[in-house]
């Protein structure tokens, strides 16, 4: 009980940053909307990315869900793109506007766009509603998730020591810890548990009438 579940992720924080991607895509968690006549544009970041660690260090904890290795940006590098929308997120966020609500969840980009926007066009205005994603760098510039193809540098002669000294260090023990605790709690509550079903199951049967 417990045993495949209760195990922490800290010493991923430290390992995944060995991991760079030259040339990623990524929308900021609440990324500006732009309309210019029909067209409706997204504001993105074009540049490299560095790896991280998203999500919750515990994964039995559902606060957040599970954790995952994914790319920051490399913020100070990055370019501001502005990509074109699908018919299909257009009519979304423009839903949107109608409802005066406050933000689009995710948007999707055209594929036969052509290459990245660096400018808008001048008749162009910034809308008062945002797109929520949060999904961190994407290799396609259409933002969906596809396969990253990253490589190491320098950054692997800390990020891989100290990831590994953490996972022994810290992640051992803390799971370790933690299997024991999800245990002795469920060997207390099982016989609590077993009474409680035993005595509503008693006193649900339908007894006859002398």
């Amino acid at each position: 009980m417990g045993l495949s579940g209760c195990y922490t992720q800290l010493h991923q924080y430290a390992w995944q940053r060995a991991k760079v991607v030259d040339e990623a895509w990524f929308q900021p968690a609440e990324a500006e909307l732009y309309q210019a006549g029909d067209t409706f544009y997204t504001k993105a970041y074009h540049g490299p990315g560095r790896g991280c660690y998203g999500g919750f260090p515990f994964h039995w904890v559902m606060l957040r869900g599970t954790g995952m290795a994914t790319f920051c940006p490399d913020v100070e590098k990055a370019e501001a793109v502005y990509l074109p929308l699908t018919e299909q997120s257009a009519a979304d966020v423009q839903n949107s506007l109608d409802k005066g609500a406050p933000y689009v969840i995710r948007v999707e980009i055209c594929e036969d766009s052509g290459g990245d926007l660096k400018q808008l066009p001048d008749s162009a205005r910034l809308l008062p509603v945002k797109t929520f994603c949060n999904l961190g760098v994407t290799a396609d510039r259409t933002l969906r998730n596809s396969r990253m193809h990253p490589r190491t540098d320098a950054h692997k002669y800390y990020a891989y020591p100290l990831g590994a000294l953490t996972a022994v260090a810290v992640d051992a023990p803390l799971s370790i810890a933690d299997t024991a605790a999800t245990v002795a709690i469920g060997v207390v509550s099982l016989p609590i548990g077993l009474t409680y079903r035993l005595v509503e199951a008693c006193t649900s049967q339908d007894t006859e009438s002398p």
